[in-house]
């Protein structure tokens, strides 16, 4: 009899629970401030900051780790990681290029809500400048950067940090489409040519004449110049 109560009483608990998480809203709202207001080392990663409650909410309901989130505002959405859980309540820490991807100021409100993401298999990137791949080793910078990622969207721009330089690196697209993964997985990376990339100008072979854009007198002249030293002349 007392074992038929006990497992009652579990199972009520159960219930509970389950009915407590079907009425709960995973999507919470947050005000928005920049993570260098609490630790400017997470500026150039995708790690936010998070409430406290947050990660008792997590736990209550065994969602899998690594803890990853979607935030939202508005048809914008960016996938990220996170750093740690703070006593604030309602409010957010997020690195400066996320608010920048998310079009948002200090203060402004976006919804965060805990998610899943499949393992990236690919990714393609595009470098914004040049000057990215005229460091002595691009990949490995890349590499290096990537390491402090745990997630990537597609449509988004990333800062990578080489010394005290951070070039803008896009992400163009994902495979699997959308958020993914990338962590503890071989991700295949292909670039695209930079965002201000210009074809090199051909060169012209200095003794070719007839390559040389001069005016048709100027031209004459020269010919004519050339001409008049006539066979067996040399300058003196």
């Amino acid at each position: 009899m007392i074992l038929v109560i006990k497992m009652d009483e579990i199972l009520k608990n159960i219930l509970m629970e389950y009915q407590n998480r079907q009425h709960q809203p995973l999507k919470k709202e947050y005000q928005v401030y920049p993570i260098s207001f609490k630790q400017s080392e997470l500026e150039h990663n995708d790690k936010i900051i998070l409430p406290q409650s947050t990660l008792e909410y997590l736990d209550r309901f065994n969602f899998e780790m690594p803890y990853l989130f979607e935030i939202e505002n508005g048809q914008i959405r960016l996938y990220s990681g996170v750093a740690e859980f703070s006593e604030e309540e309602h409010v957010v820490y997020l690195p400066y290029w996320m608010m920048m991807n998310l079009h948002l100021q200090e203060g402004d409100k976006v919804l965060i809500q805990p998610i899943q993401l499949p393992k990236g298999e690919k990714v393609k990137l595009r470098p914004q400048t040049q000057d990215f791949l005229e460091l002595e080793d691009p990949k490995q910078v890349l590499e290096k950067n990537l390491e402090r990622f745990c997630v990537l969207t597609p449509r988004t721009t990333i800062p990578i940090q080489y010394f005290d330089g951070v070039y803008a690196v896009d992400v163009i697209e994902t495979y699997p489409n959308g958020g993914i993964k990338i962590t503890d997985t071989d991700l295949e990376v292909e670039f695209e040519p930079p965002l201000d990339y210009q074809e090199p100008e051909p060169v012209s072979d200095p003794m070719d004449l007839s390559d040389r854009n001069l005016p048709p007198e100027e031209e004459k002249e020269e010919q004519s110049y050339w001409d008049k030293l006539g066979p067996g002349r040399t300058l003196t």
